[in-house]
């Protein structure tokens, strides 16, 4: 697979190209003229993660130079330097997905990760933080394979949820802070978050159904066929 990513350096914009996902990966930065800034190589015998399918890319430390993740391996964006990578002498598989958190209220960040392979090496659900650190981990076992994040307005704070792909059919909705359960008034293991108005608050779409829920289990409306993408298309 192959990606291609932008991100800044004390303001000056930087190029990322990177392949691969499951096995071999090499990562390159080219600068606005287009020479090569550096290349990270990752064998497949190398230790730690392997890809993920987004590659966040945000400045988790405050000093002006933005990181990468991917996968689970944090590479700041000057010089290719890895600066950290989640478990990185126990767990090579591929982790689904990597999600920054955002913490306003204590100006911190929280990185949510659900892994796929490697499924009998736990904990497969995480939170950690900016620093290299687990915060919480749930299921020691399982593919898992459905997740996101979201806010809504009866929680103080966001939730992941994370949903296995066959297996047991692990499941859990959580507070990202503290891994403590959290509950909603319908099957949100098939449904996607979307801020349907805008107001910084997420409704959740049935992907099968095609009927759209406020948090409360209120039907808002209905759309036809099957939901599988939702982007912010125009204002």
């Amino acid at each position: 697979r192959n990606f291609i990513m932008g991100g800044y350096v004390h303001g000056e914009p930087v190029l990322i190209t990177g392949k691969g996902t499951y096995s071999y990966m090499f990562i390159e930065a080219h600068n606005a003229d287009m020479s090569r800034r550096w290349k990270y190589d990752i064998m497949d015998t190398d230790p730690g993660a392997r890809g993920s399918h987004i590659t966040p890319i945000l400045d988790i430390n405050n000093d002006g130079v933005e990181e990468l993740f991917w996968g689970e391996r944090c590479i700041e964006l000057d010089t290719g330097c890895e600066l950290f990578c989640y478990d990185k002498e126990s767990y090579s598989g591929h982790s689904d997905i990597v999600q920054p958190i955002f913490d306003y209220e204590n100006d911190k960040i929280y990185i949510f990760i659900a892994r796929e392979t490697e499924i009998g090496k736990g904990p497969r659900v995480n939170v950690y933080n900016t620093s290299g650190s687990r915060v919480w981990g749930k299921f020691e076992q399982g593919h898992m394979h459905v997740n996101w994040a979201c806010r809504i307005k009866e929680h103080p704070h966001p939730l992941v949820m994370s949903a296995e792909s066959g297996g047991e059919n692990k499941y859990c909705l959580c507070d990202a802070f503290t891994g403590d359960d959290v509950s909603l008034p319908f099957d949100y293991t098939k449904c996607f978050p979307v801020d349907i108005n805008g107001d910084g608050y997420h409704e959740f779409l049935h992907i099968e159904e095609g009927t759209l829920f406020n948090a409360k289990g209120d039907i808002l409306g209905q759309v036809e066929g099957h939901g599988c993408q939702r982007s912010r298309i125009l204002d």
